[in-house]
């Protein structure tokens, strides 16, 4: 890919801890164990990748994306500032992707219906929305995240979960108001700061009925689960890669589930995924 410069390893099962060491093993040799990773600051340091352990956070060797390794002990979790828990070249979003009342639609799509996020719109935990200029509000879409742990090309279903890294709490807000009268996806999707990922990637989640919450200021506003998915992060997977190659570290957004409603300066939103932690991110106005 032209202007990036990443060395992809051979595909290998992601690692799990053994006696401060670490060693490959099946997900059923870990018996649902999953390695936590993050990417952060700690004071004026340069972005670094780190794992995260109870309240602890060690460096992380080895590629992020495929093969973890736990270094020296960084200190406490409070101690550094979480980023998005990946570097993208792209974000591919599914939409219409969710069963309204869990039941098959009529008018269901036959397949993922697709549109994008640029690198620009990615913060982190903590990072403020900025409503853009000449917008009144924007909305929150919570979702669940797939990241790709290496390059993707015509990927078949059988090994399209070898390709995920890891899951990710998600937020594809959205200026609604430029999606009327005339959509204009690239402005209302991809502005700066419009997808929040985090806190951190899990490289195991059993995602057949995850319970996806936002909340807005402590108020519940969408409760769903991935049962209500049209289309597994498996399925959509496999249909990007018939036409579009995937990177380590691209991600995926799922759909978000009924409920998506507006936020304004000065609200608190967050995005609770069961199994992945809270994504919470303060809304400005820029």
């Amino acid at each position: 890919m032209p202007g990036v410069h990443r060395h992809i390893p051979r595909r290998r099962a992601p690692a799990w801890l053994d006696g401060g060491r670490y060693r490959r093993t099946s997900g059923i040799e870990r018996g649902g164990c999953r390695v936590r990773i993050c990417r952060f600051t700690s004071g004026r340091s340069a972005p670094s990748w780190g794992i995260v352990e109870n309240d602890l956070v060690f460096e992380l060797t080895g590629d992020p994306y495929d093969s973890p390794l736990r270094g020296e002990l960084v200190g406490a979790l409070s101690d550094v500032s979480l980023l998005a828990p990946t570097v993208a070249s792209k974000v591919v979003c599914a939409a219409r992707n969710y069963r309204t009342d869990g039941h098959v639609q009529s008018d269901e799509p036959a397949f993922p219906v697709l549109f994008g996020k640029y690198p620009n719109s990615i913060i982190g935990p903590d990072a403020p929305i900025e409503i853009p200029t000449g917008a009144s509000s924007v909305s929150f879409e919570g979702e669940l995240a797939v990241i790709i742990s290496r390059l993707a090309t015509a990927v078949q279903h059988d090994d399209a979960k070898n390709y995920i890294a890891g899951y990710t709490c998600a937020n594809d807000v959205t200026v609604s108001e430029w999606m009327s009268p005339e959509p204009q996806w690239l402005e209302a999707k991809s502005s700066d700061t419009l997808c929040p990922l985090g806190p951190w990637m899990e490289t195991e989640l059993d995602t057949d009925s995850v319970r996806i919450r936002t909340s807005v200021n402590g108020e519940s506003r969408q409760d769903g689960t991935t049962a209500g998915l049209i289309f597994t992060a498996e399925q959509i997977v496999v249909h990007i890669t018939k036409t579009m190659t995937l990177y380590p570290g691209d991600v995926i957004l799922t759909g978000t589930p009924a409920g998506v409603g507006k936020m304004y300066g000065g609200d608190v939103v967050e995005v609770q995924i069961t199994g992945l932690g809270t994504l919470r991110n303060p809304v400005i106005c820029r």
